[in-house]
């Protein structure tokens, strides 16, 4: 190879080189520009597992979560107000609804992400699943503690699971209503009530191993779904998509699962 040919092929060689140290650099600044901040309005009931699956979503995508979790309603109401949201993670279908009814959420980017499942509960490690659910019939020195079911979609599931069995007018007077599911926990945990209607997603991993509780028949009660919907305006709508496409995988599914739900989108 000639000088002339050796410096024509050296300058391409160059110019290559060049041209593909200037597309790594174009791939990583492009990658910081397209990484998006998602921000949640997050049900307090799910928290939780919401939580592992962003950690999981920021390690599998470039897209990180802001979370910001408070009951349904009182999200709902932040949401009216123009609060600036990208999803909303809601444990009450009526306040879902009435986002989209005031034009505030795209009912065609509605998932069921999970199905919550009641159980009836005791803090007392002594106290096995067969004596709460004959306690509940028979023991009526015990008070029940139930959320108050204008407040939580629970709530109204308890109330129908002692309808069903035909145990409502029965414990009328052992009934220990709770401000909200949190609150209706608390008092069980804490020993203030003996027994209650709880979320198997608030039980401990070691309770859940152990089936210290009693599960109703699910068809005693309409199911309590909690939803993914995207909000309107959509200020973040890359990562919006990316996110409500991965509580759909099994990843996702798995974490809920573990936690306590029912899950049926992988």
């Amino acid at each position: 190879m000639d000088e002339l040919s050796l410096r024509n092929f050296m300058d391409r060689k160059t110019r290559v080189m060049l041209c593909l140290a200037a597309g790594l650099v174009l791939l990583m600044f492009g990658s910081r520009v397209n990484a998006q901040e998602l921000k949640l309005a997050v049900s307090k009931s799910i928290l939780e597992p919401i939580s592992q699956i962003c950690t999981k979503f920021s390690q599998e995508t470039k897209h990180k979560c802001k979370i910001t979790s408070a009951s349904t309603g009182h999200l709902y109401g932040q949401i009216m107000h123009a609060s600036p949201y990208d999803v909303l993670l809601s444990s009450d279908e009526s306040y879902t609804q009435a986002l989209i009814n005031a034009l505030k959420a795209d009912p065609d980017r509605r998932l069921i992400i999970a199905t919550g499942r009641v159980v009836l509960w005791s803090a007392d490690p002594h106290i096995n699943a067969k004596f709460i659910q004959e306690a509940l019939a028979n023991r009526e020195d015990l008070g029940i503690a139930i959320a108050n079911p204008g407040v939580t979609p629970y709530g109204v599931a308890a109330k129908e699971v002692l309808q069903h069995y035909q145990l409502w007018q029965h414990v009328q007077g052992r009934i220990i209503w709770g401000k909200n599911l949190q609150h209706t926990f608390g008092l069980i945990s804490q020993n203030r009530v003996p027994l209650g209607f709880v979320a198997l997603s608030q039980l401990s991993d070691a309770a859940r191993k152990e089936q210290s509780y009693w599960e109703p028949d699910p068809n005693s009660y309409r199911p309590v779904h909690h939803e993914a919907i995207t909000l309107m305006p959509n200020r973040n709508p890359q990562a919006t998509q990316v996110f409500m496409d991965f509580m759909q995988s099994k990843t996702a599914c798995k974490v809920l699962k573990e936690s306590g739900y029912q899950c049926n989108m992988a």
